[in-house]
């Protein structure tokens, strides 16, 4: 018995549901015969129904995990993707569905103290690059 999940997007391509259905309560093993059974427990369009589980390593394959009210489906990528970029910068990777920098952010930023942390970036997309949070504290805080 296993368990599948499907995503009903709109005709705008939202997704509005997610669908956990068990793969015996159907025939046949293709994707269309799931979106078929869905079809038949919801009354929606089984062409609105694209399979959506996750790998062993919880990544989809199919883009980004939908999530309702948010999530695209896109038909000629065929995968969920987010709905839009961050920021003007960011391209589509059409492989994970979601929007990339146009600078890899640095893997961990070192505060020079603790090797254990670190310190949060966000990106400046008037210079294009990371940057630091200016209000984090750096080093260790004194207790009083």
């Amino acid at each position: 018995m296993a368990k599948e999940k499907f995503a009903r997007f709109d005709d705008n391509n939202v997704v509005q549901d997610i669908i956990l259905i068990d793969s015996n309560d159907y025939i046949g093993n293709t994707e269309e015969d799931g979106a078929q059974r869905c079809a038949q427990l919801t009354g929606f369009p089984a062409a609105n129904f694209k399979k959506c589980n996750h790998g062993q390593q919880k990544i989809s394959n199919r883009g980004v995990s939908p999530a309702v009210g948010i999530t695209l489906w896109d038909s000629n990528l065929n995968l969920f993707k987010d709905p839009h970029a961050p920021y003007p910068s960011w391209t589509l990777n059409t492989t994970t569905g979601k929007y990339d920098p146009p600078v890899a952010k640095v893997e961990k930023a070192d505060d020079g103290v603790d090797i254990n942390y670190a310190i949060p970036q966000y990106w400046d997309e008037n210079s294009q690059t990371w940057k630091i949070d200016d209000y984090t504290p750096v080093g260790n805080i004194i207790e009083i």
